[in-house]
């Protein structure tokens, strides 16, 4: 079954074409089964009839690649969560992922790769950045604890002592 609207192929049972949202004649109302409309492209004699269809609209086209863009992307980040090394590759691929899904949502939420990838790039972003901030706490608190231990067993003293020693023996032998 075609939709008598954009001409897109529709499944047998549904009531609204997924493409333009034109309710499909029903077993209530039979209507003649419609052929898909055609159009002949113009830019040479041996091209075949081409779909009108909505997803030949450039626009379509375009947030259709960026939501699987944005879904491969999500995928891609969510891997590379669980792989060390991979920070900052992880937070480029989960921003361009959250771009591609944005451009693809647009102001119709029409495709859920879009959402889904979206989501994955979003959740990998958000725990990247933490990962990131808690590295960091744990490095100023291990040079933290490494000074007090150092302190404690008197380190610092036997440093200065060691220094002081270096001064003396460098002011024997300038001499």
């Amino acid at each position: 079954m075609y939709c008598p609207n954009c001409g897109a192929q529709a499944r047998e049972n549904a009531s609204f074409c997924e493409v333009c949202g034109e309710q499909l004649p029903g077993a209530g109302n039979p209507q003649p089964p419609v052929e898909p409309v055609t159009r002949q492209n113009t830019n040479d004699d041996y091209s075949r009839p081409q779909p009108a269809y909505a997803s030949q609209d450039p626009e379509h086209t375009q947030r259709a690649s960026d939501a699987s863009a944005a879904y491969t992307l999500g995928i891609i980040s969510l891997i590379l969560l669980f792989l060390p090394g991979f920070v900052v590759i992880q937070l480029v691929l989960s921003a361009v992922g959250m771009y591609k899904a944005a451009n693809a949502l647009g102001s119709v939420d029409a495709f859920p790769k879009a959402r889904s990838g979206q989501v994955m790039c979003r959740i990998t972003f958000w725990l990247t950045v933490a990962f990131i901030i808690l590295c960091a706490l744990a490095t100023v608190l291990t040079v933290v604890f490494a000074v007090n231990v150092l302190e404690y067993f008197g380190v610092d003293k036997w440093i200065e002592e060691l220094a002081d020693s270096v001064r003396r023996l460098s002011v024997f032998v300038i001499r």
